[in-house]
């Protein structure tokens, strides 16, 4: 698995999880008593997409001592997290009065993808401080 590929992946969820935030937000603001999940999941989203963009800074500063089976890894959770952000993207159309009245359906699909996405966060996190942990005692060494 290529560092750059992985890296230019990250850069690209991360920034559709922006763009995601923002939408949400958005739409919390212009429907009249939007739904508290849907901005909580845009709060997630969005603590998700910098978490995103920090481990992209990371992994580009430290490719070279990064094994692949991280990479693999780090490749497979972005993934998940590109199909969970189309997920949202589906659940919370709310554009139509259809579609606010369908929200009541909506609550609890979207309780596990809010939950779904703070896994991720964490997970993102602690391969993060691994990471960054790794290249300072790299530094040390030397």
């Amino acid at each position: 698995m290529d560092p750059l590929s992985v890296i230019a992946s990250i850069a690209g969820i991360s920034q559709a999880g922006t763009a995601l935030s923002k939408a949400i937000f958005k739409i919390v603001f212009a429907v009249r008593n939007a739904p508290k999940e849907a901005h909580n999941i845009a709060k997630a989203v969005g603590d998700l997409s910098i978490a995103l963009g920090e481990l992209r800074r990371i992994l580009r500063d430290g490719r070279n001592i990064i094994k692949r089976r991280l990479l693999r890894r780090v490749s497979s959770a972005v993934r998940r997290i590109r199909d969970v952000h189309g997920e949202i993207e589906t659940l919370l159309n709310v554009a139509t009065g259809a579609a606010r009245l369908a929200w009541a359906f909506r609550r609890s699909k979207c309780s596990a993808l809010l939950q779904q996405i703070d896994g991720y966060r964490v997970g993102i996190n602690m391969i993060l401080h691994t990471i960054t942990l790794a290249l300072q005692l790299k530094l040390l060494a030397k």
